[in-house]
């Protein structure tokens, strides 16, 4: 198993209009750096992983696909749960991507 890992830094922006709205702006690695909306997935890749960001409902959900023949390991520094149709489960501390599995995460708390 490869172990190598992406560190995904995010910082907040709040749109004071009415009712508060959340969007992202990712922020590190700076060759990435981009904002993170509600109309369409932000697509990048951080090797050896690719990644999709959108805001949905005021939370950033992070989907994460390996593209790789082998196993790799997502680590997060910010709270996380992975998200699935029939399960939510903890995701701090890492998880490992088998070859060709997507993940979806609902970052924050």
């Amino acid at each position: 198993m490869r172990t190598r890992g992406c560190i995904v830094v995010l910082a907040l922006l709040s749109a004071l209009s009415g009712c508060a709205k959340y969007e992202y702006n990712l922020v590190k690695p700076e060759a990435i750096a981009r904002h993170i909306g509600r109309g369409t997935d932000e697509v990048f890749a951080v090797d050896p992983l690719e990644y999709r960001a959108r805001t949905v409902d005021n939370r950033l959900v992070l989907r994460v696909f390996n593209p790789n023949p082998g196993p790799e390991l997502l680590m997060l520094n910010v709270p996380a749960r992975r998200i699935r149709l029939d399960e939510v489960e903890a995701a701090d501390g890492g998880l490992e991507l088998a070859p060709g599995e997507i993940a979806t995460f609902l970052i924050g708390d």
